[in-house]
């Protein structure tokens, strides 16, 4: 039974949310992250909510900012970087509690509204994430930064592959 949900702060607090939060981000090691994390507390106003049982055990973790768009008029917005149910825990209620929480900050903090994004091919998440009223209004596009392409025919490479 889930006994309270609240930001973690203290590292203790972080390193107990890192069991499910590897299992949304598998490639963050163990030993890496509290210092990913308070680095991202200290600079990007990254926030950690775990959701605890009465025994203590973290079974939920939501990684969240406040952030303002102009894509919402300059209104601010819960943003939510990270969010998972330990596996063993799912379809119990304890991701609709941690909705709700999340929902009750956003009116708390007078934001217009709760950001995510969700990875295509996680179709769960995706009916849960409209169980709970989240529309899809958008996709995500990412480019990483890649090396400069090599020249080739003794000419430059096109612009738009040197940024």
């Amino acid at each position: 039974m889930l006994s309270v949900i609240k930001k973690c702060v203290a590292h203790d607090e972080i390193l107990s949310t890192y069991p499910v939060m590897r299992q949304l981000r598998p490639s963050i090691k163990d030993e890496d992250y509290l210092g990913i994390v308070t680095a991202m507390q200290e600079t990007d106003r990254y926030q950690l909510v775990g959701a605890y049982t009465e025994d203590g055990q973290c079974v939920a973790v939501a990684g969240i900012r406040f952030r303002r768009s102009l894509f919402r008029g300059g209104e601010r917005e819960l943003y939510v970087d990270d969010l998972v149910t330990d596996e063993a825990h799912r379809s119990t209620g304890i991701g609709h509690d941690m909705m709700n929480w999340l929902k009750t900050e956003c009116k708390k903090e007078g934001c217009v509204g709760l950001v995510l994004d969700s990875g295509l091919t996680r179709s769960d998440a995706h009916r849960f994430y409209k169980r709970e009223g989240m529309e899809s209004t958008a996709l995500h596009f990412y480019r990483p930064k890649s090396p400069e392409p090599p020249e080739q025919d003794g000419g430059a490479a096109p612009s738009f592959l040197k940024k």
